[in-house]
């Protein structure tokens, strides 16, 4: 019920998980006590947009949930290895190390590679194509292949951080009763689907309840009928909202970073791929 006063409050939801990540993923202020020997330059714009593209393409028409763990997966994994080297910034694992001066550029590559086969092997020909043409464009030397082996590590580690992490095997809802409050499939469709969701280990706060909605009004309360005044008169735009809200994809919410340092990008794309799967969760 409360359809119009749920999209409010679904749009705080996001807010509120998105400053959680930047306070729980990435501190906000530099790490200036672990400070690294120089990288070989600098992780460019195009290598980051590059593999993000390209993840984009791989992940697909998936559903928004499992598609923004596979992003967020990616794009961790990327921060990660970048972050092992430069250590600018609080790490996410913190257990990845790193050779002084290692590339950035291949560390990144080998990082969105390594966890892009790795949920997707059906496409390991295609994306080891990529990496082979990503690679091509850094300079040959033992500095490029320290970055890929820290790039690898970063990715092996962020596959099994989210290994066995409630994401599957998947299970489906199906209501017992009609009561009030009780959710009921449309005739003609299929039953609830990502019912093992809240239960999928969060990637930066503690849990999914820390952005649940409060608790609908009581069925004998005045709240409980004015709710369903409002509904009347607001499901059909509200409905709307929440559809387009809904059917966006990773690469809506990916553009937002567009032409900010590549950099602060490489903590702006964890921050976001890492709200965004547990943001709507009630």
């Amino acid at each position: 019920m409360r359809y119009a006063t749920e999209t409010i409050k679904l749009n705080n939801r996001w807010l509120s998980a998105l400053v959680l990540m930047c306070l729980a993923i990435i501190n906000l202020a530099p790490n200036t006590s672990a400070r690294r020997a120089p990288a070989q330059g600098h992780t460019s714009d195009a290598i980051v947009l590059q593999w993000n593209e390209i993840a984009v393409t791989t992940i697909g028409a998936q559903p928004p949930f499992p598609s923004t763990r596979y992003m967020a997966t990616v794009q961790v994994a990327v921060f990660e290895a970048v972050n092992a080297i430069t250590g600018d910034y609080e790490p996410y694992l913190g257990t990845i190390s790193a050779p002084p001066g290692a590339s950035t550029e291949a560390a990144a590559v080998a990082a969105a590679h390594g966890v892009l086969k790795a949920f997707f092997p059906a496409q390991g020909a295609a994306l080891d194509q990529q990496r082979a043409d990503s690679l091509a464009t850094i300079p040959d030397g033992q500095l490029k292949n320290d970055g890929i082996a820290v790039g690898e590590a970063a990715a092996a580690a962020m596959v099994a951080n989210r290994t066995n992490d409630g994401s599957s095997p998947a299970e489906f809802y199906t209501p017992s009763t009609s009561n009030p409050y009780e959710w009921q499939p449309t005739p003609g469709c299929p039953r609830g689907v990502f019912k093992h969701w809240p239960n999928v280990k969060p990637f930066g706060i503690e849990s999914s309840s820390q952005c649940r909605a409060d608790p609908p009004p009581e069925l004998t309360k005045n709240a409980y009928a004015r709710e369903c005044r409002l509904s009347a008169r607001s499901i059909a735009p509200s409905g709307r909202r929440i559809a387009r809200m809904s059917r966006g994809s990773m690469p809506h919410y990916h553009l937002i970073t567009r032409g900010t340092p590549c950099y602060g990008r490489l903590r702006a794309l964890a921050t976001t791929t890492s709200a965004v799967p547990h943001a709507p969760l009630r």
